[in-house]
């Protein structure tokens, strides 16, 4: 049965591929033939954007920038249709062709094929792989080595070895990185393994640590927000606040100090989420209307308006919850942001229907397409999140 269809899925590769030929007899550029995969991609045409990556490779061997591009998109075409050995080797080819992953390029290449692993269900298989390729980093730059180090961390969290896990972090808050967005990375995943056991005390001491090492952090207020939590593990209402009324002074301080729309965008999210978390709604809801009117443009628009949804629903007024949900369709459009927003109206309504038993449709509008630009984000800081199985990049607190 499987010689049959594969035999039958040749041969529809064939035709799709004469059709494509016929249909683009004027000689397309690289780039425009890649554009075309990419909107395939995107478009879950899965077996025709394979296609289309192929026919680049066929027609380009020697465009260096079509060769990375078309390979790529064949290893997100792979990992879509959960052809992960494929997708990998497609990453391999990758790797190889940038000189390995030591380099910065392969290195980023190579996290991809880790969390192919990861997405098969197979974290011991990344972590093996990993321990094999030790030896390429021994005489790679200090910044590569660390980045070494923390995936292998974080693989080792992934398959439960957290005494590992923790060697590492505590060897790389010493010796690694003296920057504090590295640092804080760390910081995050060595909180992580301490609040699993419930080590409150170590988390503390970390924090403090961090704080003491990197006083002017942009992270600051990130960091005494999570020190006011973990206070309130331990009943210490008085150092909590005291804790939490430093972290919005820290924010407050580098609103004011920012240069970029993004940063004061950061810093009001992380006002807002400080003030909602304590039950201070009001205070929440005007910054996160300072979000939205004074930086439209800004990506973390979309988690405030996401923040006053959930604000609307703490209020129990679900209407305006749905109407703040619906306004997040209409201006974000075929996006995950819109699909996030829908989802969430879906379970307001749900939750409307077991306690009334009425159901009103909610008017958020239809989605379709697979725009992948807006995320549907978190509102404000509600403790350490999980990290990333792989890589050290930031996890905000």
């Amino acid at each position: 049965m499987n010689t049959f269809i594969r035999t039958g899925r040749l041969a529809l590769i064939a035709a799709m591929a004469c059709l494509l030929m016929l249909a683009g007899c004027a000689k397309k550029t690289a780039d425009e033939m890649l554009q075309e995969g990419d909107q395939l991609l995107g478009q879950k045409n899965l077996l025709e954007a394979e296609i289309k990556y192929e026919d680049v490779l066929d027609r380009y061997p020697d465009n260096e920038t079509a060769y990375g591009h078309a390979h790529m998109g064949l290893a997100m075409v792979y990992g879509a249709q959960r052809n992960y050995q494929r997708e990998r080797e497609e990453y391999n080819t990758l790797i190889k062709k940038v000189g390995g992953p030591a380099t910065q390029q392969g290195w980023a290449i190579y996290c991809q094929k880790l969390q192919s692993y990861i997405n098969e269900g197979k974290p011991a298989e990344a972590l093996r792989e990993t321990l094999e390729t030790s030896g390429t980093f021994k005489s790679a730059p200090a910044e590569a080595k660390y980045a070494y180090q923390g995936t292998l961390a974080n693989l080792y969290l992934s398959n439960n070895e957290t005494t590992k896990a923790l060697e590492i972090f505590n060897t790389l808050s010493v010796d690694g990185v003296n920057d504090p967005g590295a640092q804080y990375d760390i910081l995050v995943q060595r909180s992580s393994v301490y609040m699993r056991d419930k080590a409150w005390p170590k988390v503390i001491e970390a924090d403090e640590a961090y704080l003491k090492r990197f006083p002017k952090s942009p992270m600051k207020s990130k960091v005494l927000f999570h020190l006011g939590t973990t206070y309130e593990q331990l009943k210490d209402k008085a150092k909590a606040g005291e804790a939490f009324d430093q972290a919005v002074a820290a924010a407050k301080e580098a609103f004011d100090k920012a240069v970029s729309a993004d940063e004061k965008c950061d810093n009001l999210v992380q006002l807002a989420g400080i003030y909602q978390y304590r039950q201070d709604l009001a205070m929440a809801e005007k910054y996160m209307d300072q979000v939205i009117k004074e930086y439209p443009l800004s990506q973390l628009r979309i988690t405030a308006m996401f923040g006053k949804a959930q604000i609307a629903m703490e209020r129990k007024d679900p209407k305006a919850a749905l109407a703040i949900l619906g306004e997040i369709n209409r201006l974000y459009p075929n996006s995950q942001a819109s699909l996030a927003a829908e989802k969430r109206a879906r379970e307001i309504q749900a939750e409307l229907h077991a306690t009334t038993g009425t159901l009103t449709r909610a008017r958020v509008g239809a989605t379709t397409g697979t725009a992948a630009a807006e995320t549907a984000p978190t509102t404000g800081t509600t403790g350490a999140e999980t990290a990333p199985t792989t890589g050290t990049t930031g996890s905000a607190r």
